[in-house]
């Protein structure tokens, strides 16, 4: 894409491919994403607003990200480091690490 302010009308079924682009301070308001694709894409400093459910993240770095007034019913966090982890200001490892000695 070489145009530097380019702007997508609104259609049905429109499929967009970009490569090797750079959109920093983009913006993207009432999108319909689903079923996308997104490998090697640099999110640093994105805020994400409202809906996003069934979504699958895989080998993401989260490192020092924040997660403010999220619904996480029914998530399942497997394999991943959790050094400093902390859900309403409790340390999860320290947690389960004492839940292992437990049982």
């Amino acid at each position: 894409m070489s145009d530097n302010n380019s702007i997508f009308e609104p259609a049905i079924d429109k499929k967009v491919e970009i490569s090797y682009d750079s959109l920093p301070n983009s913006s993207f308001e009432d999108v319909n994403l689903g079923g996308a694709k997104f490998s090697n894409v640099n999110l640093k400093e994105a805020v994400f607003d409202d809906v996003m459910n069934n979504v699958e993240f895989k080998n993401p770095d989260l490192k020092n990200s924040q997660f403010i007034h999220c619904d996480l019913t029914n998530v399942e966090i497997n394999d991943c480091k959790i050094d400093g982890l902390k859900i309403n200001g409790v340390d999860i490892q320290k947690l389960l690490e004492q839940h292992e000695k437990e049982i």
